[in-house]
């Protein structure tokens, strides 16, 4: 009966098969790497399609009134002690308050990066929900798991945490804040805006994502994705602003010219994200 050698694979051979195998890794994890990034931003899409639709409901509970956390200021000298303070809705013993002791002038703008935390007793859920999040936002998801660690495990009602996407400051200030050499002092500048009060919600940035979460490594201009207030979901390419310090920035859409009464984004100037 004949018998059969199996012969041995030689070094030769398997470092030959190492090397395809390799070639093969390099060429398919970047691809697959980017496959995976491209998931996380089209689920980030959604979250801010989701709270985009939370706002809407939010309008129609409100009477057609955009979220203002904070007392409506008359003028400079009508305005009461805590017009910086923030309530949470429902409960007035909750409260925030929003000082920046740099630029005195923003003080209630940090407002914008945490709305949707602050929204919880209204909407009925956690302070830090994943749908406040893009997959593709890697630092402030590692913040999100950092300060639940350093706590309980589970967000505090007093803790208010910041979203992907932010809130135009546009939608609780007067629109003489924003006017072209505007001196409006932060104290009296406080109003809630109204469906109404939006001149062009086409062209008008409800919410945007912080980041240019998309191209993380492409290099200037950025592009920013953005709901309009008529829903419309959008990238933008923010220009060049010299008046920023000649830096591309997102202040386009809470700093607007005429604050809602403004256009935020050119005819144009916005493609499918």
């Amino acid at each position: 009966m004949p018998t059969f050698t199996r012969r041995a694979f030689t070094l030769i051979e398997l470092l030959v098969v190492i090397a395809i195998i390799s070639v093969l890794a390099g060429i398919l994890l970047p691809a697959l790497s980017k496959a995976r990034h491209h998931s996380r931003v089209t689920v980030g899409h959604v979250n801010m399609r989701s709270l985009g639709q939370m706002k809407v409901s939010y309008l129609n509970d409100f009477k057609e009134q955009f979220l203002n956390p904070f007392p409506d200021n008359a003028s400079f000298l009508e305005m009461p002690a805590n017009w910086n303070i923030a309530h949470a809705i429902g409960d007035p013993t909750l409260t925030w308050p929003f000082m920046d002791l740099v630029l005195q002038h923003h003080d209630t703008e940090a407002f914008a990066t945490v709305w949707y935390s602050y929204l919880a007793e209204w909407r009925g859920g956690s302070r830090a929900p994943e749908e406040q999040y893009s997959p593709a936002d890697a630092e402030l998801l590692a913040d999100r798991r950092r300060r639940l660690a350093s706590g309980s495990g589970v967000p505090q009602r007093e803790d208010l945490y910041p979203t992907s996407f932010y809130y135009s400051c546009t939608f609780w200030m007067k629109p003489g804040r924003f006017g072209i050499g505007s001196t409006l002092p932060a104290r009296g500048k406080i109003m809630t805006q109204t469906l109404s009060d939006v001149t062009y919600p086409a062209q008008k940035g409800l919410l945007w994502q912080r980041a240019d979460l998309r191209n993380p490594r492409r290099a200037q201009p950025l592009t920013l994705t953005t709901i309009t207030v008529d829903g419309a979901l959008l990238g933008v390419d923010l220009a060049y602003n010299e008046s920023e310090g000649g830096i591309y920035t997102p202040s386009i859409f809470s700093k607007t010219a005429f604050g809602v009464k403004g256009i935020d984004i050119a005819p144009g100037a916005a493609s499918p994200p």
